[in-house]
């Protein structure tokens, strides 16, 4: 005999209100059902196209959702093998609202995701914006601040110890210094 999922008082699975919380970018009752998860958590979820909560969040423009689940520390870089194989990354950059976007992008960055993962069709998140236009300085491009939040992150994560300078380190080797 299966294991029915759990119902709620609305008969509905706490996993369905989860998804209908994100879908219709509800906080309050993203947060109750948040709050009374157990474990296996929910924010490891996905729904029936396959998309992790993020994805979902995102796809939706659900930014309240977004910002809620990114609080919870979910994995930001997982992504939807049976659909595109995009990564969060891949479809915030997608968004056609520039500030929406451009705050998703910061949001996931910040949350950790790597900008250098690549989906099924082995592209990277910048490399599904449009291209900059070209010394016509009429044209303006809205995927400015987009594009180089994500090339800044592609160096950051390039960068290893090694790379840093610890500019507190006092070793006598290396080149002198300005200050007297």
């Amino acid at each position: 005999m299966s294991e029915q999922p759990e119902e709620t008082h609305e008969g509905a699975t706490p996993l369905q209100i989860l998804f209908h919380a994100i879908q219709s970018d509800n906080a309050e009752l993203l947060q109750s059902v948040l709050d009374g998860s157990t474990p296996p958590s929910l924010v490891d979820a996905r729904n029936g196209a396959g998309d992790t909560v993020v994805l979902a969040s995102l796809r939706a423009q659900s930014l309240e959702a977004l910002q809620l689940l990114l609080d919870e520390e979910v994995d930001v870089d997982e992504g939807n093998r049976a659909r595109d194989g995009d990564r969060p990354l891949h479809v915030a950059v997608q968004i056609k609202e520039v500030e929406s976007r451009d705050w998703c992008v910061e949001q996931l960055l910040e949350a950790g995701s790597d900008p250098r993962l690549t989906n099924t069709e082995g592209l990277k998140p910048v490399e599904l914006l449009p291209p900059a236009p070209r010394n016509n300085e009429q044209e303006t491009d809205e995927y400015e601040t987009t594009r180089r939040l994500l090339r800044n992150a592609e160096a950051v994560s390039g960068l290893s110890k090694a790379d840093v300078v610890d500019e507190d380190d006092e070793s006598e080797g290396g080149p002198p210094s300005d200050e007297e």
